[in-house]
């Protein structure tokens, strides 16, 4: 009926449900529906759950007039990422943010549209049509056009477009019945919203995998993903919990997004946190979003929705920063045109599926000339990113091939012929390229800029040296100095052409120098940041969707940058936004690109002094902007910073940077008495990066006398000897020049020595090259603090993680090593972007970059000769044959220890004349790895011959992934039938004890407890007043324990045991009945004896009556007096001399709950030594009570008594005992185990060896094999009988784990509230299911957390949670945090 009220209904919708055999009915709208029950919010407010089977029929609800019923809903300001009233001003403020207003976060709003007026009409009408129509594009796609604030009444049909989610039912869409504002009792948005949503939003998103360990010192880490297995690399940076020191992270249960990594070393973690509730992840998301952080915003968002997918609040944050920044998401829209997600895919670096979609929008004929000239550079980069010469060869053919057949689409401008020469230059094709320069060179326009024009003949040079053709070169390069003799990169052209005789030590030497980034200029990290950004801050959404930036969107860039006055990180966005409109708009703009990204290194310059980054970092960005800059008015300021770097501290400097401080200041600061060489190094670095800052610098120092000597000094320690006071000015300059060319080879053999170094082949060359690091002349004292770092932890961190891993052996050894050592590697890495310098950018980073690359493919080789070894074999060697002819088979698929890892697995059987595979578990997608199987459930179907002849042979297919190649492997073997007739049922021993109750001293199903019982046989033997209590969980087996011990205490001859349950006088327990319960058992036990013909003593007990007469104010006394005439009796009684009372007693906590409930004297507990220690009248006693025993011991009144009373937990059974209590009782006929593989196991891992639990498993299980006739279990068996007691019509009910829930019967003994124990036990289950346990720390379900904490020891004490290291948890059954989880 469910199924038929689901197909018509929806939740939301007006419904009348009739029930079975009644003529009750109840109507409402539909709060929930699932598969086999529905909910529903009754008029009155109420909610009522209706399982599926009672439902008889159903009818749609009606509304009449006069019902009071929900059609508006009130507005609730406490919901949501955008509230009603939010989205209208947004919507309102529309046009502030399109004249770019700046937010006070600093995060101004996406776009500024330019100021200037336009006097033409027409253009002015066009340009408002667009504003409009833009305006239109980028308002939320579920906006509200009437205007609504907090407690406004909203219609259905409104809200349903605020939340679609919230359906209008179809008989109020028919009836068109005015509808009122409801009560109080039933606020349709309070149900459906406000309750809801925020209900749902404190559900814990939980932990996807455990920090597995930590290297502050290095920055990263590893985390240990709970359901791949996998370790996954993450760097510190990502870690977002403010406030918590890295090292305390170590087996931190944790959250995180995983970041495919385009290089190949395997996923990372990202955004990782501790677990949150939803609604707090909600919050963060918008702190992130606010503060430009978006990535991490989205990341927060996926990490909810991967949990619950149906997240009001997740989702609805979700659309609007899609709609916000759509280039932050992480996948292509599907609705994007091929051009956009190829350049999505590009940016993304996923390079395939990029070339795939730039080739489908030129079959669309969409943007073919942005097509073209991206896809041509495409080729170029991939070109240079590969380290295979071959393979690179094969990227700039294709590059070539590809501009050859679509040259002409390009147009017959200026941009495409830069474009071109670039295009060209890169993938060597350097014949077209020195045509492609002399069109450039004719230009009239060109000869405008001469660093354009010394620049492009100096590349040109190149080429030509390449092509081998020297004295063309040099006659090209005297042509380039002509135009600009301040060109660097010609100077140094010209040095190397000079110093190297030999054409191809002159080809090698350009090569190292990279002159092949010297288009435009610009320096290699200049162009890869203007390469590799493809954000677009600043620049509406729409746009960056399109992909069509044209000036208009260049002008309002620059009136945001211009309007701007937020932190100096996000105007260095925006920045660096205008800096890739120029690659793209006006490349032959040269000047004004080295002008733009000059000034976004000087942001961020000052972004990384606000941070306190290393001050190497921030000079490097300074000089990054002075090689950038060349007009010294528009650095000066720059480089007054630049030299306070070396004397202030981070504060001072950033309020420095705030005012305008002269050259002249900044040099008397830092030229003081006593002047560090480091100083003069960073000056001459300096002077290195700008030819005006040199000149002017050098003028100033040689003016000022105290200055000039300590030039002077500084220039003799720099290797510039002979100099004397008197020295000229054009010494003084030309020494300095000197120094600085000193400088400039220094630095050029410390790059050419690394570059050797990464020339190796493979990882071991490589390795062997690193160890030599240190005697390779790179470790100067000028090098930059910083980079001495780095070449210090190369040398002694990352060279000993490789030698670990070349000696080590064993696949798991080396997958281990790898991801340490590629860890140790990728934390430089990381580094470096995040903090570059110019040695680390330009040499350190490469040869990280190729040290992790050769280690990835020594990697892969070793997971070549870890070939996957497969045991596929027939689970089961009889099965048994159904009436139509199908066998149900498992086949096991094992992958040796040693092996690498296989995945997508799939198993199917052979087709033939005799066996034709029907169905079955044909994939699997988890990895298999080394040591690991997985069992394929499937069903065949055989000929009569084979039924006849009860066998045949059968071949199993097995196909799996191992790295990228898929194989097949065949496997024959035997199938062996029987049929249903042949089947002998199994008997079900766990069938009499499977319901809790005492095991019987004659049953053979008694496992676990001997070493138990026999050491108290042996300490009540030894004592005559020996007294223990037994206690735990119920269902642990105290009672049997009890049973079994009374037996082997009488069968030593030296113990007369009389035992009963205070269970049986609980309704009349009171201090004289228990005193008379203990005498009627001696009696009654007395009695049984004697009707075996035993001698026994002769003594007489009184009736009840009688002994509360006897004595009714001290029952003690009369109590004592009997036990004295027993012992006197004993005494005169053969045999009988020497023996021990042993009183047993079960259900001895229901005293406790008789004191308690004041139904009995607290002071027979105080009484208790007196009665059991009298010399005359001592007894031994056992005592089994339930969890409460602890509580009881605490009481006043009990503590002298427990003095006396060894307490013993009886806890669950060990592994071998579990073992055998799940296998021998059903050994089939040869006494061979039934179970096959790790099937005891499994059940071990469901029950956690506690015995009421493994009865109750087995006694399903034992049912399920004879309900199948199977002879045989797997682990796919047990794992099919565990979910029939989760889920389904077979679910345990609640009471079958009340002994973890309680401590004992009654909720007065209860320590803690039952709910509360739930609502924690839950979020354990919820929070440990992907890693298998919680940390404490990630609870937080009660609003008093002593209580939580209490609650947590409660539960460990009871062996309900078990604890690993010092904080995590976990339910130790895991059948019980299963069920939690279904529940």
């Amino acid at each position: 009926m469910i199924e038929l009220i689901a197909s018509i209904f929806s939740e939301g919708d007006f419904i009348k449900i009739f029930f079975n055999n009644s003529n009750k009915s109840v109507e409402g709208y539909i709060f929930k529906l699932l598969p086999t029950s529905i909910a529903i919010k009754t008029l009155e407010g109420k909610l009522c759950g209706i399982k599926g089977d009672d439902i008889d029929s159903f009818e749609e609800g009606t509304i009449s007039n006069n019902q009071d019923i929900a059609s508006t809903i009130i507005v609730s300001t406490s919901q949501s990422p955008v509230t009603i009233s939010e989205r209208e001003e947004k919507s309102k403020d529309s046009s502030d943010t399109a004249e770019g207003k700046p937010s006070e976060s600093g995060n101004t709003q996406p776009f500024m549209e330019d100021k200037e007026t336009n006097n033409d009409s027409e253009e002015k009408n066009d340009g408002q049509a667009e504003e409009k129509e833009e305006t239109e594009d980028n308002k939320p796609a579920n906006t509200v056009e009437q205007g609504f604030k907090p407690g406004d009444v909203i219609p259905l049909d409104i809200l349903h477009q605020i939340d679609p989610k919230l359906k209008i039912s179809s008989s109020q869409k028919k009836s068109g019945v005015k509808m009122s504002t409801l009560g109080n009792d039933f606020s349709a948005l309070n149900v459906l919203v406000k309750d809801k949503h925020e209900i749902d939003d404190l559900k814990i998103v939980p932990a996807l995998g455990e920090i597995k360990f930590v290297k502050p010192e290095m920055n990263f880490g590893f985390i240990h993903d709970g359901k791949s297995g996998q370790d996954l690399y993450f760097s510190l940076s990502q870690l977002i919990d403010k406030n918590v020191n890295s090292g305390s992270w170590y087996h931190q249960a944790v959250v995180y997004s995983l970041q495919t990594d385009a290089q190949g070393q395997g996923p990372k973690a990202v955004t990782i946190h501790k677990p949150r509730t939803i609604s707090e992840m909600i919050k963060l998301a918008s702190e992130f979003s606010n503060s430009g952080e978006y990535k991490h915003a989205f990341h927060l968002i996926e990490q909810i929705l991967s949990e619950y997918p149906d997240n009001f609040s997740a989702d609805s944050l979700k659309r609007q920063l899609n709609r916000l920044y759509p280039q932050y998401n992480s996948k292509p829209k599907e609705y994007s045109n091929a051009y956009s997600k190829a350049k999505k895919y590009s940016t993304e670096k996923f390079y395939d599926k990029a070339i795939e979609y730039y080739y489908k929008a030129l079959d669309n004929g969409e943007k073919v000339e942005s097509t073209v000239k991206d896809l041509g550079m495409l080729y170029a980069q991939l070109s240079k990113s590969v380290e295979d010469e071959k393979q690179a060869t094969e990227y700039r053919q294709k590059a070539i091939e590809f501009m050859d057949r679509y040259v002409d689409e390009l147009s017959d401008t200026l941009s495409s012929l830069y474009y071109l020469e670039n295009f060209y230059y890169s993938v060597k094709d350097y014949d077209k390229f020195i045509i492609t320069v002399d069109k450039l060179v004719s230009e009239k326009s060109f000869s405008l800029d001469k660093n354009k024009q010394a620049t492009l003949l100096t590349k040109k040079a190149v080429a030509l040296m390449q092509l081998n053709m020297p004295y063309e070169a040099e006659e090209v390069i005297d042509d380039a100095l002509s135009i600009d003799p301040t060109n660097l990169a010609a100077s140094r052209l010209k040095n190397i052409i000079e110093n190297n005789p030999d054409t191809e030590d002159i080809k090698s030497e350009i090569s190292i120098t990279e002159f092949e980034s010297l288009n435009s200029g610009l320096s290699s990290y200049i162009q890869y940041i203007l390469d590799d950004y493809n954000e677009f801050a600043g620049v509406p959404a729409k746009i960056i969707e399109s992909g069509q930036y044209d000036e208009k969107t260049l002008k309002g860039i620059r009136n945001l940058i211009d309007n701007f006055a937020g932190r100096a990180r996000e105007r260095a966005k925006y920045l660096l936004t205008e800096g890739k409109l120029l690659t793209i708009l006006d490349p032959d703009n040269t000047v004004k690109l080295r002008s733009t990204m000059a000034r976004y290194c000087n942001d961020m310059a000052k972004n990384h002094i606000s941070n306190n980054s290393r001050y190497d970092i921030v000079r490097f960005y300074y000089n990054e902007a002075f090689s950038l800059e060349n007009r010294y008015d528009a650095t000066a300021r720059q480089v007054s910073y630049y030299l306070l770097t070396y004397c202030y501290r981070f504060d001072k400097l950033l309020n420095a940077t705030s005012t305008d401080i002269s050259i002249d200041k900044a040099l008397s600061q830092v030229l003081n008495e006593t002047v560090e060489q480091r100083i003069w190094e960073g000056i001459l670095t300096m002077f290195m990066n700008n030819s005006e800052i040199s000149a002017q610098i050098i003028y100033k120092l040689y003016s000022n006398q105290d200055y000039k000597l300590k030039a002077l000094k500084a220039l003799n320690n720099f290797g510039i000897t002979g100099l004397t006071n008197s020295i000229s000015k054009d010494e003084f300059n030309a020494a300095w020049n000197k120094a600085r060319e000193i400088r400039i080879n220094d630095y050029k053999k410390i790059i050419t020595s690394i570059k050797i170094i990464a020339e190796a082949k493979n990882i071991d060359s490589l390795a062997e090259n690193l160890s030599k690091l240190i005697d390779a002349d790179v470790k100067k004292d000028w090098l930059p603090a910083l980079d001495q770092s780095r070449i210090h932890n190369i040398i002694n961190i990352i060279v000993p993680a490789l030698d670990t891993y070349r000696k080590v052996s064993g696949y798991r050894n080396k997958e281990s090593n790898r991801n340490n050592a590629n860890g140790l590697i990728q934390q430089i890495i990381d580094e470096i972007y995040d903090g570059p310098t110019k040695l680390s950018f330009e040499a350190l980073l490469p040869l990280m970059e190729k040290t992790q690359s050769l280690l990835q493919s020594s990697f892969t080789d070793v997971v070549k000769m870890s070939e996957p070894r497969l045991n596929i074999q027939l689970l089961s060697i009889e099965n048994v044959v159904d009436a139509d002819r199908t066998v149900p088979v498992q086949i096991s698929v094992s992958n040796h220890r040693d092996s690498s890892p296989i995945r997508e697995v799939s198993v199917s059987i052979k087709d033939s004349d005799e066996i034709t595979f029907v169905q079955g578990d044909a994939t699997s997608y988890n990895a298999i790895d080394g040591g690991e199987n997985l069992i394929f459930k499937m069903k065949v179907k055989v000929s009569e011959n084979v039924i006849q002849n009860k066998a045949t042979v059968m071949t199993a297919i097995c196909s799996y992934r191992t790295g990228e190649e898929l194989k097949t492997v065949e496997s024959q073997m035997s199938l062996r039938l029987y049929s249903s007739d042949d089947f002998t049922p199994i008997a079900n021993p766990y069938a009499p004890v499977a319901d809790g109750g005492p095991v019987p001293v004659e049953s053979n199903m008694f496992y676990g407890r001997e070493e138990f019982i026999n050491n108290l046989v042996d300490a009540i033997i030894k004592s005559p007043s020996k007294q223990v209590i037994i206690y735990g969980q119920k269902r642990c087996g105290k009672s049997s324990v009890l049973l079994h011990l009374r037996k082997q205490l009488n069968d030593t001859g030296k113990a007369f045991c009389v035992c009963f349950s205070l269970g049986d006088i609980t309704r009349s327990l009171s201090e004289s009945s228990f005193y008379h319960k203990i005498l009627s058992s001696i009696q009654t036990e007395l009695e049984f004896l004697e009707m075996e013909d035993q001698v026994t003593p002769q003594i007489s007990f009184p009736n009840w009556n009688d002994f509360k007469m006897e004595d009714e104010e001290n029952p003690l006394n009369t109590f004592t007096k009997y036990m004295i005439k027993f012992k006197i009796a004993c005494k005169r009684t053969p045999g009988w001399e020497n023996r021990n009372l042993v009183v047993m007693i079960d259900e001895f906590t229901y005293l406790y709950s008789g004191i308690k409930h004041g139904n009995v004297s607290s002071s027979i507990m105080k009484q208790w030594k007196a009665v059991t220690q009298n010399d005359r009248a001592q007894f031994s006693v056992v005592l089994v009570g339930q969890d409460v025993v602890p509580s009881f011991k605490k009481e006043d009144y009990a503590s002298n008594a427990f003095g006396v009373i060894e307490d013993i937990r009886l806890t669950y059974l060990k592994e071998e005992p579990s073992r055998e209590l799940i296998e021998k009782p059903i050994l089939n006929s040869s006494g061979e185990s039934r179970y096959i593989g790790n099937a005891v196991s499994r059940i071990i891992d469901y029950t956690s060896r506690n015995p009421y639990y493994i009865q109750i498993f087995c006694d399903r299980l034992v049912d399920t094999m004879n309900r199948n006739k199977a002879i045989s279990v797997t682990e796919a068996d047990v794992n099919d009988v565990a979910r029939t007691f989760i889920e389904g019509s077979e679910a345990l009910p609640e009471d079958k784990f009340d002994n973890l829930i309680r401590a004992g019967e009654s909720e007065d003994l209860q320590e803690y509230s039952e709910s509360h124990i739930l609502l924690v036990l839950k979020q354990i289950a919820l929070n440990s299911k992907n890693i298998g346990y919680c940390n404490r720390e990630d609870v937080r379900v009660l609003e008093d957390k002593e209580e939580e904490d209490a609650i947590f020891k409660h539960l460990y004490d009871r062996e309900v949670l078990e604890l690993k290291g010092d904080n995590n948890y976990k339910i130790q059954v895991k059948l019980f945090q299963e069920w939690l989880l279904n529940h």
